[in-house]
């Protein structure tokens, strides 16, 4: 048996056929049985781009968050306070990268973490290219620890070149990665939540 559902799961990976899941005994279901195909009919709208795209929902945006979940995508409990400033955007002409940079202070009395994190908002142009964009992506994230009282400067860095493509969608009649034309918004903060974004500048291509 392990090595039937070996077999099915490495097919599913190397096919180009959607996904069949496997039932709850851990068999393999008969290939050509719809009742197991999987249609992934949001796209690119995944977990928190789903929320704010608020796709087929209507949980509209109150005091900057989103009323259909409790936690925001990102947003992290902690014994500690913490507050965000200074968004900035700077570019490197060495490296043809920018880079994100806010200032954080831990404000509570507790010694602790925060997380920033870094969403870019691609052009209206980019949905003429590929499937649809959602309102924005992560591209980065940086980790910092603060004792009470303490602040420190996190950056986070955007390559076009990186393999995350930060700045490209795909483009399906051409098969490669295109940088769609017009001005990307680069939201820095703590978590995805509308309310706990800063612009930190903007990005023209």
């Amino acid at each position: 048996m392990a090595r039937a559902l070996l077999r099915h799961v490495l097919d599913a990976l190397l096919s180009p056929q959607p996904l069949k899941l496997l039932n709850f005994l851990g068999h393999a279901p008969h290939a050509s049985s719809s009742r197991w195909r999987i249609t992934y009919s949001e796209q690119l709208a995944i977990g928190y781009r789903w929320y704010d795209a608020n796709a087929g929902c209507n949980c509209a945006v109150r005091a900057g968050r989103n009323a259909c979940f409790a936690f925001p995508f990102g947003h992290g409990l902690s014994y500690t306070s913490f507050s965000v400033s200074a968004p900035r955007l700077t570019f490197d002409a060495a490296s043809n990268s920018w880079r994100a940079t806010v200032r954080v202070t831990n404000t509570g009395k507790r010694a602790g973490a925060q997380v920033v994190q870094v969403y870019l908002s691609l052009p209206p142009s980019a949905n003429a290219i590929g499937a649809k964009q959602p309102p924005k992506r992560l591209v980065g994230f940086q980790r910092i620890e603060l004792a009470p009282g303490d602040s420190g400067n996190v950056s986070v860095t955007i390559d076009p070149a990186a393999s995350n493509h930060p700045l490209s969608v795909w483009n399906a009649r051409e098969r490669k990665w295109t940088v769609p034309a017009g001005r990307f918004k680069v939201l820095i903060d703590t978590s995805s939540a509308p309310g706990d974004l800063a612009l930190a500048g903007t990005i023209r291509r």
